[in-house]
């Protein structure tokens, strides 16, 4: 979200709920994970050109810019508040930067690595990606507690200053820690015992039936080899067994 610079407090509320609330809105970048999980599904292993690459990289890279830096005019001391460009941003953004990792989930499912890629296959971002729900649902109530309990003036001295908010970093980070640790991971440790134990149980019971039947038909074949006797020795299992000769 982009926010200009003299907008009041009701229309920023409005915006806030137009974007995080209305399913319409929201529904659009489920609907593009879900056509990703479809066609991660049907074209998988595909073979793609060099050409193919190079424009699947170039549209990406160009959605991220547009949905990253698109709205910088708007921040601008001298900027007109329009609605239509405000709209635009609002509804095209999201889209935009879906695209960007759904190529780049594409490619990588498909073996088409590079260095970026590898980067993003860290080990490390597991921590994250297990954190991201929790994040997702901490930072705002963090955000608007430290908006709404300021008193004073802020001053701001550079840029790091203004991206890099420590205390509040903090803040959001113990908070998603404990949502994960309390609520989310349990209940995700509960769906799995509730949703596997079925199949589980349906597994073992044919692996032991699988076993059984393999014994009484192995015992089976062993009590019907025939065994004669030979002038010479003995036949069992289809084997002359001699006996003590010199």
């Amino acid at each position: 979200m982009f926010f200009f610079s003299i907008s009041s407090i009701q229309r920023l509320f409005r915006t806030a709920d137009y974007m995080y609330s209305f399913p319409p809105h929201r529904s659009t970048v489920y609907i593009m994970g879900i056509l990703l999980g479809y066609c991660l599904r049907k074209y998988r292993g595909i073979q793609l050109t060099n050409t193919q690459l190079r424009l699947g990289w170039t549209v990406a890279t160009a959605c991220v810019l547009v949905s990253l830096l698109g709205p910088a005019p708007m921040g601008d001391i001298s900027y007109q508040y329009n609605s239509t460009h405000a709209a635009i941003y609002a509804a095209f953004a999201p889209i935009a930067w879906c695209i960007f990792f759904a190529w780049i989930v594409f490619v990588s499912h498909n073996g088409y690595t590079n260095k970026f890629t590898n980067m993003l296959s860290w080990k490390g971002f597991q921590v994250s990606t297990k954190l991201s729900y929790a994040i997702y649902l901490t930072q705002f109530p963090v955000f608007f507690f430290n908006v709404g309990r300021r008193r004073h003036i802020h001053h701001y001295y550079n840029f790091v200053s203004i991206i890099l908010d420590t205390n509040e970093y903090i803040c959001i980070f113990l908070a998603s820690v404990a949502l994960t640790v309390l609520f989310d991971a349990p209940f995700q440790n509960i769906k799995k015992l509730i949703f596997n134990r079925t199949p589980s149980r349906n597994l073992t019971n044919g692996t032991i039936k699988s076993a059984a039947n393999g014994a009484i038909k192995s015992s089976s074949e062993s009590n019907s080899t025939p065994s004669t006797t030979h002038s010479n020795g003995t036949i069992a299992n289809g084997k002359v067994v001699h006996a003590h000769s010199d």
